[in-house]
């Protein structure tokens, strides 16, 4: 008989998502003002306990001390506390910055920090976290790969009807018609798989 967990499990894709990408996207990361304050609107699945629906996000853009404060409710009660903000050199040789949280619970650099326990924490700070795929049985993670490759090939048809495309050059089938030819294989061989 197997051991009962100690820890609660955490479905990671069903936490709320406070990501770098969507504060760059509100603009809150230009240069142009030195404190800037807006609302930003969280994902949140039906399904959990703590319910957030606006999280009003301030950021201070400093040399030395950039931080983001959070402020939102939960459950009723108002939370309100800061988030370090660290840059870093980009790696691929362009010249520009990095942004990144400094995790709270672990320390660590994060370009997404999940809503857990009623704090933005990152993924290392999150005990007995697993994924949603590790949920599904050895079949349900079959279909859900046959589906994925389903809609792969039918997006790449879609895009093989273009207005000007070109099917064939110097005699020969074209690369986008190829692989067009290829996507109905597929999509032939899986709706045999269905049926």
């Amino acid at each position: 008989m197997s051991r009962k967990r100690k820890i609660p499990v955490v479905v990671v894709e069903r936490l709320p998502v406070l990501s770098i990408k969507n504060i760059r996207s509100l603009g809150l990361l230009d240069k142009v003002e030195r404190y800037r304050e807006m609302p930003l609107q969280l994902r949140v699945h039906s399904g959990l306990a703590q319910s957030i629906n606006t999280v009003r996000v301030a950021i201070l853009l400093d040399d030395d001390h950039s931080y983001i404060r959070l402020t939102y409710d939960l459950d009723g009660e108002p939370v309100d506390y800061r988030i370090r903000l660290a840059r870093l050199r980009s790696n691929l040789g362009r010249g520009g910055w990095l942004w990144y949280f400094l995790c709270p619970g672990s320390k660590r650099l994060a370009r997404k920090l999940f809503l857990y326990r009623g704090r933005f924490v990152g993924i290392e700070a999150i005990k007995g976290k697993i994924y949603h795929q590790q949920v599904l049985s050895r079949r349900q993670r079959a279909h859900f790969k046959v589906i994925a490759n389903l809609s792969k090939a039918e997006q790449i048809i879609k895009k093989n009807n273009r207005k000007y495309l070109k099917p064939y050059y110097q005699g020969a089938p074209s690369r986008p018609c190829i692989r067009a030819m290829k996507a109905k294989a597929t999509i032939d061989r899986l709706t045999e798989f269905f049926v």
